[in-house]
């Protein structure tokens, strides 16, 4: 008996309990329950303006990647076309260095040569395409095939030009070879 009667105390005080969490609750002034509506849609506001503000860098920062890498792609894709061309021009200056004496009949031929010689180099330059300096020896626009001796050259200067070299918006096409003073 008497554990049911501490059964029933029990029981009870768990109804009490209840019953005054309810009418607690239920004793929510409507300016509370605004109150904890407006904190949550504030809450929610600042995580909604946190993942916002994240796309949009998100956003930007591709943007910028992409730009960056269609620049690099267009530089990559525009060394390949003009590499190949340089030796084209090489033959054609080769060409004009040692352009013979020939008859009136072939004259036109070889001044048709000279102006596709001439085509090209405004092509290259049109393109961004320059020849490398060779006023003394660089090693990031030079390869050096050889040292040679000479009385006129001071050592690491450059004494003869083998194949000339040329640069694309500051990068190096293909370096120059050259004979270097020891």
């Amino acid at each position: 008996m008497e554990t049911e009667k501490n059964s029933t105390k029990t029981v009870n005080t768990e109804n009490k309990e209840s019953e005054q969490a309810l009418q607690e609750s239920e004793n929510v002034s409507p300016e509370n329950e605004t109150e904890n509506q407006l904190n949550q849609c504030k809450v929610t506001l600042a995580e909604w303006q946190d993942k916002y503000a994240r796309l949009t860098a998100d956003l930007e920062n591709y943007q910028k990647r992409t730009v960056k890498e269609r620049s690099a792609w267009a530089q990559s894709a525009q060394e390949k076309l003009l590499t190949p061309l340089l030796s084209i021009v090489d033959n054609f200056d080769r060409a004009m260095e040692l352009k013979p004496e020939v008859s009136q009949e072939m004259q036109s031929w070889v001044d048709g040569i000279a102006m596709i010689h001439t085509a090209f180099g405004d092509f290259l330059k049109d393109a961004g395409v320059a020849e490398v300096s060779y006023d003394s020896f660089n090693p990031e626009f030079h390869e050096a095939l050889m040292q040679v001796d000479s009385d006129e050259k001071e050592s690491g200067q450059i004494v003869q030009i083998m194949e000339k070299g040329y640069v694309l918006n500051d990068r190096v096409l293909r370096p120059a070879k050259v004979s270097v003073a020891k």
